[in-house]
């Protein structure tokens, strides 16, 4: 047999990218000093570059346009870490936080210019604002950083209007500034990391147009604003064409603006739970798919031509994400499923496991789980439990629990685990299997809800007093819920291995791991991840489900 071939670096552009950017980062480690000038300076020579490789690819240089690109790679690499590495100002409103000089909703009077158009809400608008000025406890002093400000229109829509509020307008206003870290949900990011995240150094309310003064406008650039206005303009061609909820959704879908919706149709979603996801995702891919059409019918006049390459290119670049309801229990729920899971898809891996865990109402009778057990088996007739709907992790669990211990309780569907979840902290239903430990977590804690097993070989960190269903006298239940990345099967074999790698060095990383576990997840060892042991795993879940789903003669229609 012949010897393999050796992968050369000139077949892996990327990788010579990648350490020409890493010798940039080095090369800043040498500079401990970060003036403006310095950072500007470099990241013109980016642009210089960039622009010259364009040129020599255009005068057909086939050696000193990849050659500039590596020096402009080389600059990057130390442009970022220079930006990286800057003190943040002593000026920015954070740092005000940090040291104490601001504290939670300080009444302030903020200098400043809009950045971006107004979003608008329900009976509100939100805007950006990038400070310059603070007066706080009668003193003025320089400001750096972005506020993001809510202000509450209701009858006062014509006063807003009339400061005609728009990007690069500059502004003085009285406001309320927040930083602080309230209570959250285990698992949830602090509040300071989520404002982080988004680039916003505090949040603030505004209570009255009368508390803002209008000033002059800032000198834009004129394409950005002329896209900014379209924009606008879309939203309101969307909202008089649709009703409120609807181009609340197409809003927050198309556009990004997630302020719009409604009340309801956040509590739909929330309760809908990964299945109005979904939707939303859906809505993304056909606004992409609707681009790509239009740039093919600029190269093509066939249908069936533009539809096919649009098509493909969103095939091309999707990557699914899966779970014992898609990949095993469906099988057996419909006959007729429009795809085979263990042929259709190429696996990735596994991403995490997921303890499933019975709970039931606070009030419910039972001490533990042998208690449970008995009780239900005695008054099946008499209880109901709970689920996220047909062919979730949630019901398939609940099914299989109540099929070993030979109870019939009446079946409550729910379009979400959120649903569910909500009837349970209610004490509308009376028990569930939890299809994901994170969802009962915080409940556990505050005592809304009932802990009794959970199905998996070993205790969870996040629920360390629950014993597993073996410890408490059923080792037949024995559930794990799990997802895993899937790509489309002709996807080419180095492409899946780099996607199958990226996962799992992904799963390697400190934060990554970190908040899986906050999230009561159980991250795969070495020996289950990566695409043999998931094929395995979807083959075996299949075999091990569809009896589970046949005996129980489980109607979808």
């Amino acid at each position: 047999m012949s010897a393999l071939a050796q992968p050369r670096v000139a077949q892996s552009p990327l990788l010579i990218l990648a350490a020409a950017m890493s010798t940039g980062i080095l090369l800043s480690s040498q500079n401990t000093s970060h003036p403006r000038a310095v950072i500007i300076f470099n990241a013109s020579i980016v642009v210089a570059l960039a622009v010259l490789s364009i040129w020599l690819v255009l005068k057909k240089k086939p050696i000193a346009a990849p050659l500039l690109l590596v020096i402009g790679f080389i600059v990057t690499g130390l442009v970022l870490s220079l930006l990286e590495g800057r003190d943040v100002s002593t000026d920015r409103i954070s740092r005000m936080y940090e040291e104490g000089l601001l504290s939670a909703s300080d009444p302030v009077e903020l200098t400043g210019t809009i950045d971006g158009q107004p979003e608008p809400a329900s009976q509100s608008f939100y805007l950006t604002l990038r400070a310059e000025r603070i007066r706080l406890k009668g003193v003025d002093r320089d400001a750096a950083g972005t506020i993001l400000l809510l202000a509450h229109v209701r009858e006062l829509a014509p006063e807003y209007e009339a400061l005609e509020l728009r990007h690069g307008a500059r502004l003085r206003l009285l406001a309320t500034l927040d930083r602080e870290d309230n209570s959250r949900n285990p698992g949830v990011m602090p509040f300071t990391e989520y404002l982080e995240r988004k680039g916003y150094d505090a949040t603030g309310v505004i209570k009255s147009p009368l508390l803002i003064e209008r000033l002059d406008d800032e000198r834009v650039f004129l394409p950005l604003a002329l896209l900014y206005e379209s924009r606008e303009r879309l939203q309101r061609r969307i909202h008089s064409l649709f009703s409120p909820e609807t181009a609340g959704v197409l809003d927050a879908a198309l556009l990004g603006n997630h302020y719009n919706i409604s009340l309801g149709a956040a509590q739909r979603f929330r309760a809908g739970g990964t299945f109005h996801v979904l939707v939303i995702s859906g809505f993304q891919i056909a606004f992409i798919g609707g681009v790509m059409l239009q740039v093919v019918r600029w190269f093509t006049k066939r249908r069936v031509l533009q539809v096919t390459i649009a098509g493909t290119f969103l095939w091309g670049y999707t990557i699914a994400v899966g779970h014992m309801g898609t990949h095993a229990t469906s099988v057996a729920l419909y006959p007729n499923l429009a795809y085979k899971p263990e042929t259709d898809f190429a696996p990735i891996g596994v991403m995490i496991w997921g303890p499933v865990a019975i709970v039931a109402r606070k009030d419910f009778p039972a001490r533990d789980f042998r208690e449970f057990v008995a009780y239900v088996k005695a008054n099946d007739r008499k209880l109901n439990f709970t689920h996220a709907g047909v062919g979730s992790i949630s019901f398939s669990c609940g099914l299989f629990f109540n099929s070993i211990i030979g109870a019939k309780p009446t079946s409550i569907p729910f379009s979400g685990l959120a649903g569910a979840m909500n009837a349970l902290l209610g004490g509308q239903v009376d028990y569930m299997c939890d299809g994901g430990i994170a969802n009962s977590v915080p409940h556990v804690g505050s005592g809304t809800i009932k802990p009794y097993a959970i199905g998996s070989e070993s205790r969870s960190p996040s629920l360390p007093n629950v014993p597993t269903a073996k410890e408490a006298g059923l080792p037949e239940f024995d559930v794990t819920g799990w997802l895993a990345l899937f790509a489309p099967k002709e996807i080419p074999k180095p492409i899946l291995d780099k996607l199958t790698d990226a996962l799992d060095k992904a799963l390697d990383d400190d934060n990554t791991r970190k908040r899986l576990l906050d999230l009561g997840s159980e991250i795969p060892d070495k020996a289950k991840r990566g695409q043999q042991p998931l094929a395995v795993l979807v083959a075996s879940e299949i075999a091990r489900w569809t009896p589970i789903i046949k005996a129980a003669n489980v109607k979808t229609d």
